[in-house]
């Protein structure tokens, strides 16, 4: 019996990666699977004992394994305090493998220390490691000229301190070798599943070889082919009493208002401000009813959203947020995003998208630069993006063009088959003579 142990956080989105390929390994009579829960959010607050998808999940694998950060007594963080949070995770997660013996692990791509760890400690340990991409940029944290100067700050000082932690912190469970040895993970991976061509290329720049790379395209969006959304958009336009004769908007807005990731908080009620004025300003010129959905981040706090931006800018705002992206997507007729991989999967229900970014920096994304988008970046070009986007048959087509090249490009043949290519690589790297034990 061969083990496999899936690694899974931020939030819901990396179990939906794995999910699909879960269901297709289950099927057969000589695996057993694990997961290994690491979520990003403090203290799992954001985990209800309902969800469905792990409700889903835990039908097929034989444990799902939540950790649970230890808490801190002190609310500023301090480089002793990280150490600590840190050796907790190593201790339970090593005990947790080293009890279960695993052939395989197979982890998502982004380089939060947890991964690193589990990568490390897999290669350490002779057990074969597989990844699966699951942000738009393999690589990790993208274009860091994107980001805000506060959060770029963060994240650099984030990085070097995580290296550290690793590093150090694996001394009491694998001795001195571990400070010295594979600090470059990735080169111990069997292989990384990425999406498309796009990813190969940034997976190669970022030092895996071409040996290692598989594109298989995202599992997660098989289900965008696989599945109908009339009946779920229909309902959740019905329950934000949205008509389905109204031209509709989706406005995808990444992380939080307070976050200020890619945007400060004045240049997101900049946006918001503009948008909703420009849309109701086209409204009454076309005499046409224009719809403003909201599909808000995850990580954005409602309440605190309501404060910021005052309530007559949003008394004809439908405001949605938890799992009704793909419905909201299947019935919109333009979707508008800041910086999110949220703007891909509008392109793949094949909707025109316009991106905005008037903070001065580089697209996190490329959506606008290769045509499968209008890109806005200053106030004024807001409304006539609209028009085009909803009215202007050249301006729609040509984006239909663009996007069809733009989605094969990065995210490879949306036939519905991604997990299945994910699954045929995994039981093969299985089948081989030189794992097992």
């Amino acid at each position: 019996m061969k083990k496999i142990v899936f690694v899974a956080g931020n939030s819901d989105t990396q179990l939906k990666t794995i999910y699909p390929v879960i269901k297709h390994l289950s099927k057969k009579n000589n695996i057993s699977i694990f997961i290994i829960f690491t979520a990003n959010f403090p203290f799992l607050s954001d985990i209800k004992k309902d969800n469905l998808l792990i409700k889903n999940i835990k039908k097929l694998v034989n444990d799902f394994y939540i950790y649970k950060p230890i808490r801190t007594t002190n609310d500023k963080s301090s480089f002793i305090q990280s150490y600590n949070i840190c050796k907790h995770y190593q201790n339970n997660i090593s005990k947790y493998l080293k009890s279960l013996l695993p052939d395989l692990v197979v982890l998502p791509n982004n380089k939060i220390f947890r991964n690193r760890f589990i990568s490390k400690y897999a290669a350490l340990n002779n057990i074969h490691t597989v990844v699966l991409q699951d942000t738009l940029n393999p690589g990790g944290f993208g274009n860091l000229k994107s980001y805000t100067k506060p959060v770029r700050r963060k994240l650099l000082i984030n990085i070097f301190i995580n290296f550290l932690l690793n590093s150090i912190g694996m001394v009491h469970i694998a001795g001195l070798k571990a400070v010295f040895k594979y600090n470059k993970g990735h080169r111990a991976i069997n292989f990384i599943g990425v999406w498309g061509e796009a990813s190969k290329t940034i997976a190669i720049s970022n030092k895996y070889n071409s040996k290692q790379i598989c594109i298989t395209g995202q599992p997660r969006f098989d289900e965008v082919v696989n599945k109908n959304w009339n009946h779920s958009t229909e309902k959740i336009f019905t329950d934000l009493g949205v008509k389905v004769e109204h031209k509709k908007i989706v406005f995808l807005p990444s992380k939080g208002i307070t976050s200020e990731y890619f945007s400060t908080r004045d240049e997101q009620i900049n946006i918001y401000t503009e948008m909703i004025e420009s849309i109701e300003r086209i409204s009454k010129e076309v005499d046409i009813s224009i719809d403003l959905i909201i599909k808000l981040h995850r990580d954005e706090n409602l309440n605190t959203f309501k404060k910021v931006l005052p309530t007559s800018l949003l008394r004809f705002v439908s405001i949605a947020q938890g799992d009704l992206l793909y419905p909201i997507l299947n019935g919109c007729d333009l979707a508008i995003t800041t910086a999110s991989t949220a703007g891909l999967e509008a392109l793949l229900f094949d909707k025109p998208l316009i991106t905005i970014n008037f903070g001065g920096r580089p697209d996190f994304y490329n959506y606008a630069s290769m045509g499968a988008a209008i890109g806005v970046y200053k106030t004024e070009e807001f409304e006539v993006a609209i028009r085009h986007g909803l009215f202007d048959t050249n301006t729609i087509n040509s984006l239909q063009v663009n996007r069809s090249e733009y989605v094969k490009k990065e995210a490879y043949i949306q036939d519905g088959k991604s997990a299945d290519r994910s699954a045929f690589l995994i039981t093969n790297l299985l089948g081989s003579p030189n794992i097992g034990r």
